[in-house]
């Protein structure tokens, strides 16, 4: 089973806890990263530094811009118009997070490039800098879903909200 699938198999019929596994394997990722960061530090490329690059890959070109479409395209806007004066102080969050991702995908596009040169066995660098940045400003970012956005959501959108949610991350991934 493929990531991808992984995700679908979680259930669109809980979306939340889609979203939230989907947080639990973008950290794995940043956690991959990190070590694969040491291992070339300190013995280069090879063919594990490439597998793990490959991995890394295929998550941020796959779940990851689908998981910002889900949150930007649904998730924010059922949120955000179910808030009430209990949450208010949340209204400025969508446009926070959505700066995040293009923060977050622009640190990717720089970083993209020479992950693919590891997948394909072709160098054994990876700039420290901006794979530290990438990794903070990522754990941050969840840190801020995981904490403010997601229980929100569990206290304020409906069962119809849900199920529309569901069926767009549905639809999204192109499932039937």
């Amino acid at each position: 089973m493929n990531l991808l699938q992984h995700d679908i198999a979680a259930g669109f019929d809980a979306p939340l806890e889609l979203l939230q596994a989907c947080h639990g394997r973008l950290e794995q990722q940043c956690a991959t990263l990190e070590r694969l960061l040491y291992h070339i530090g300190r013995h280069g490329g090879g063919a594990a530094a490439g597998r793990a690059a490959a991995g890394i890959l295929k998550y941020f070109r796959q779940a990851a811009p689908l998981h910002h479409q889900d949150e930007e395209e649904n998730l924010f806007p059922l949120l955000f118009a179910r808030l009430d004066r209990e949450h208010a102080a949340l209204a400025d969050l969508p446009a926070l997070l959505k700066t995040q991702h293009r923060a977050l995908d622009a640190l990717w596009t720089q970083l993209e490039g020479d992950l693919e040169t590891l997948a394909h066995g072709q160098g054994a660098r990876l700039p420290a800098a901006l794979v530290e940045d990438f990794i903070v400003r990522n754990r941050a970012h969840l840190d801020l879903e995981n904490s403010r956005i997601l229980p929100a959501a569990r206290r304020l959108l409906t069962a119809a909200d849900l199920a529309e949610f569901g069926e767009a991350m549905r639809v999204r991934r192109g499932q039937p």
